[in-house]
């Protein structure tokens, strides 16, 4: 008689390991469609835990998540996040080194 193994120890490491993974790949798109006016305020405060690495966190955190967050935004300079703050206050999700002109 053989046993089969059930897989669902495997789908929940597979899930403990994808999902924080595809949050923090989806902080990109989420920021260039922010900064497009296209994102909606309650998908914006998902990633307000991101938003705060990005602005305090460890300088290679930092470094990563800001690049990231400006490679596919139409306005480089400044990708912000609405803060639910009830003030209405815009905060940078992201801030962008700002763009130098081209020389020719």
């Amino acid at each position: 008689m053989s046993e089969e193994r059930n897989p669902i120890g495997l789908w929940i490491v597979a899930l403990l390991i994808a999902l924080p993974a595809m949050y923090v790949a989806s902080f990109g798109p989420a920021c260039w469609l922010d900064s497009r006016q296209m994102l909606p305020s309650a998908i914006e405060s998902a990633y307000i835990p991101l938003r705060q690495i990005a602005h305090d966190g460890p300088e290679p955190l930092r470094s990563v998540l800001n690049w990231y967050a400006c490679i596919g935004s139409e306005e480089p300079e400044w990708i912000s996040v609405t803060e639910l703050t009830g003030a209405g206050d815009r905060m940078p999700l992201a801030v962008c080194p700002p763009s130098t002109p081209d020389e020719p």
